[in-house]
This record gives structure tokens, sequence and C-alpha cells, in this order.
């Protein structure tokens, strides 16, 4: 039976406009997204027939509510594959942080199902297929530095863009995007022309690896709502920046934060100075997939 192990990575929002919601109950957002390298790693074995997952995580469903099975059988659905597969997820990346890890192991599904029985599918029909899936994961058909618009199907990827290092702090407890996004009311001080300025000014940073700029750029438009709903996270992130971590953003809508650093020295520093958790990690920009 053949089998094939990939890495899903998680992602940070270096921007995030939410503005109201639309027609079909999801919000309208501009972002920009960059993968790290922390992984979810995954492995794919073949079957006879059917789906079958299991995971490192015992608050993983591992039945038809968990997306990457919802992945493989769209993948099945789609290529008319009369085959099954064995999905083994061991988990890092954790749950309910705003990093993306559920739909990052879904688009690795897509694509690992792909390369293990060399169907040769392009990108472009695998981030189709991702679309039906969920907001995030066309973004990680691709990866790497991207754009995104509409409730964030909609890919511009970034090319050429400089590694950064950032501090990543998982969270205490995880939090539900769902109830963030219910909590939500659009910030009407700042237009949608004044977003895309600030957003070409982050992209310009990307492209430039001016860590300066890129500090000043960062935005995310859900940290009032997560700090009404989770005042503990505010204080960390209060505690974090007086310390001398400044800015410290939300990942998403949270609940983990992150903090861009010069170097991996630096990050070293402030883990030392602040006696941060053994959780607390140093991760760069992922260019891959």
């Amino acid at each position: 039976m053949k089998e094939i192990k990939v890495k899903a990575p998680a992602k940070i929002n270096l921007y995030l406009a939410v503005f109201g919601k639309r027609k079909d109950g999801f919000h309208n957002i501009e972002t920009v997204m960059q993968t790290v390298n922390f992984f979810d790693e995954i492995e794919l074995k073949e079957r006879p027939s059917g789906i079958k997952i299991s995971s490192s995580h015992s608050q993983i469903p591992k039945g038809k509510s968990n997306l990457a099975y919802r992945a493989a059988r769209l993948f099945f659905r789609r290529t008319g594959l009369k085959k099954g597969i064995f999905i083994n997820l061991k988990k890092n990346i954790p749950v309910g942080a705003g990093l993306g890890g559920g739909s990052s192991d879904a688009a690795a599904v897509l694509r690992g199902m792909n390369k293990l029985w060399n169907l040769k599918l392009s990108r472009k029909e695998l981030v189709k297929w991702a679309k039906e899936l969920g907001s995030d994961v066309p973004f990680f058909i691709e990866g790497n530095t991207a754009w995104a618009r509409g409730r964030g199907e909609k890919i511009n990827a970034l090319k050429g863009r400089k590694s950064f290092y950032f501090l990543l702090f998982p969270p205490v407890r995880p939090l539900s995007t769902a109830k963030v996004y219910q909590a939500f009311s659009p910030d009407k001080k700042i237009g949608r022309k004044k977003h895309m300025e600030k957003i070409r000014q982050l992209t310009g940073a990307l492209e430039s690896g001016n860590l300066k700029r890129l500090k000043v750029s960062l935005y995310n438009g859900l940290e009032k709502t997560v700090f009404k709903i989770r005042p503990d996270i505010l204080g960390y992130c209060r505690s974090l920046s007086q310390a001398g971590l400044d800015p410290v953003n939300l990942c998403g809508s949270g609940s983990a934060l992150f903090a861009p650093v010069k170097n991996i020295r630096q990050a070293e520093y402030f883990i030392n100075k602040l006696k941060l958790r053994k959780e607390v990690r140093i991760v760069k920009s992922f260019f891959g997939a």
C-alpha cells in the first residue's frame, strides 16, 4: 500500500480588516497572511476503501466533521478514484488559536493525496476544490505570503517577499472563531480606502525586508472584540508590550499572539528575560507547501 508524509504549516495574519456580513453569513475581509515554519505532520496511507482518521489530539473529531476527512471525501468525489485513505494527524498547531491548523491540514490532505497517487492535478484545480471546504483552505494550497479578499477565498500571491522572525505565543485555552465573529461589529472609523493604503504599506515592508516598517503596518480588526471577550488575552498582550515586545498582535481570530523580532538572538533574549513558558516558539516566514 502506498503512503506519504506531508507537513501542514501554521499561518499568521499580518493584516486583517473585517467589514460587514455577507448574504452567505460570512464577513468580507481584506487580509495578508504568511505561513510560518510551525507544522502539523500528516501521514497518508492508501487503504482498499473508506476514510479513517486518527489524531494525537484528543479533542480533534475523527469523523465526518473533521475538515481533513471532508477534504479526502471531496478528493475522491472529484477524481472518481476508487481507493480509500488512512489519515494520521500529529497535531502540533494548537486548536482555537487563529493559526489555521484545521484549514492547513485539509489543504495538506488535498496536496498529499494528489502526490500519493501521482494524479498531477494543478494547484489551480486544488484551489478550486479547497474553496468548497473553508475560507482559509485555498490559501494553504499555495501557502507563502498572500493577500486574500472576499471571505478569504480570493487569493493573490505576493511574490519576492523577505523572511521575518516572530515570537509565537500559543493560547492557554482556545477561542471559538464563530463566537468572535458573532460578537464583532465593524469599526467605521477606518474606511476600505484607508485599509488599502495600509496594506500597500505592509506589502512594501515585506518586499524590502524592513522590520521597522513591518511593525508599524501590522493590524488586526478583531482585536477589540477578542480582548472584550477574553480580558486575559489583553492582559497578557499588555504585559509583553510593557516588557519591550512591541507590537504584540493577535493571530487571526485568536487566541494566540505573535511579535516580530529582529533575529533568533533577540527572540532568545526575550524568552530568557521574561522567563516565557516552553510552549512559546521562535518561528520564521515559511515559503513552501
